[in-house]
This record gives C-alpha cells, sequence and structure tokens, in this order.
C-alpha cells in the first residue's frame, strides 16, 4: 500500500512537471489546473456524496437567471446537478464490480420515469421546433442524474437517506431565518413582502 502511495506521488509530479513544461512553452499558465482537476474528479469519483449534499442544500437558495431573453437557468443548482451527474457516473464506472445500479428497473416508479422519458424523445421528433425540443430533452436528462440515479447508487442505507434529509431542513432553515430578519427590518408589510423574499422566492401570481 505505501509503494502504491509513492508511485502514485510520483506519476503525479511528473504529470504536473509536463503541465508545467507546456504551460511555459504555449504560455498557458491555465494548463498548471488541469492536475488538480484531475485529482478533484478522481476525488468526486471516490465521494460523489460530497457534491450531492452540497446540491441539497444549494436547493432552498437557487434562483433563476437569464442569459438571454430565451436561455435561462437555476443557478448554483443547475451546474450543480451537472457536477453531481457526472460525479455518479464516474462513481458507477469505478464501482462497476459492485453493481450499484442493480435492481433500479425493478422499481415501478422507475418504469414510469424511462417511459416517460421516451415519450420526451418521441415528442420531440414529432416537435415543430426541433431544435428546442431536443434542448428540453437533454436537460432534463442531469435532473434524472442527480436526483434518480446518484441517489439510488449512493443510499446504500437509512443514515444516508437522513443526513440528506438534515441537510436540506438545515439550509431550508437558515433561508427562513434569514427571510425572516429581512421582513423584520420592512416592520413585516404585507408591501415588503417581496423584497424580503427576494431572489429565492419567486412571486409567481403577480
Amino acid at each position: 500500500m505505501e509503494r502504491l502511495a509513492v508511485n502514485r506521488f510520483i506519476g503525479f509530479g511528473l504529470f504536473f512537471g509536463l503541465c508545467a513544461v507546456a504551460s511555459v512553452l504555449l504560455f498557458q499558465p491555465l494548463l498548471l489546473a488541469v492536475p488538480f482537476a484531475l485529482i478533484g474528479a478522481l476525488w468526486i469519483a471516490h465521494k460523489p456524496f460530497v457534491l450531492f449534499y452540497l446540491l441539497v442544500a444549494a436547493i432552498p437558495w437557487s434562483i433563476e437567471y437569464n442569459f438571454t431573453s430565451s436561455l435561462g437557468t437555476d443557478l448554483p443548482t443547475e451546474p450543480l446537478m451537472l457536477l453531481v451527474s457526472f460525479s455518479t457516473l464516474c462513481y458507477l464506472v469505478y464501482s462497476a464490480r459492485s453493481r450499484p445500479l442493480e435492481g433500479l428497473f425493478r422499481s415501478p416508479l422507475m418504469v414510469l420515469l424511462v417511459l416517460q422519458a421516451a415519450w420526451w424523445l418521441v415528442t420531440a421528433y414529432f416537435s415543430t421546433d426541433f431544435t428546442r425540443s431536443i434542448k428540453f430533452c437533454i436537460a432534463k436528462t442531469w435532473y434524472l442524474g442527480a436526483f434518480v440515479i446518484a441517489p439510488f447508487a449512493l443510499f446504500k442505507n437509512h443514515k444516508a437517506v437522513v443526513r440528506t434529509a438534515q441537510v436540506l431542513s438545515a439550509s431550508m432553515l437558515l433561508l427562513v431565518a434569514r427571510t425572516m430578519v429581512r421582513h423584520a427590518g420592512y416592520g413585516f408589510t404585507f408591501e415588503r413582502i417581496n423584497d424580503s423574499l427576494w431572489p429565492n422566492f419567486r412571486n409567481h401570481v403577480n
């Protein structure tokens, strides 16, 4: 085990050296970040729970952000969903021998989700705006990856479910407390409630 650790350290040192030389020769300082990005990816593959808990904690704080009039996203949740989906994929590849997805399709809910996803593709194919429809289908894949595949692969005991509920509850409690403090600053007036809730709770009525 110690010899393996030494070999990994030497390998990382050589790889970092190559990236450093390439960075100097190509005048690209960002190449120095490649070895650390690789370590981060490997760490995520071993510890996908970290990103998943971060995603769960970020859900209450998510805000809508429009890059253009036709392109919008939820920050920071959608980028985190992408990362969770990617980290789960890495975890599945790394842990393929343990079959983390065994029994996934035994659930009737999963069968319904697969049928729904198949229907997305059918409707996208016959859509009058195929490009926009297929973008919608692609955008929904990381929802399935982050909130269906990841929990199934990672939740191997009751403690993981409880921990997830605790993380979500604590995050939501902090946001509610912050909102109450802001609303108190406005004297708890009805007219300023939207100001107190902004930007996390958008008024969908008016």
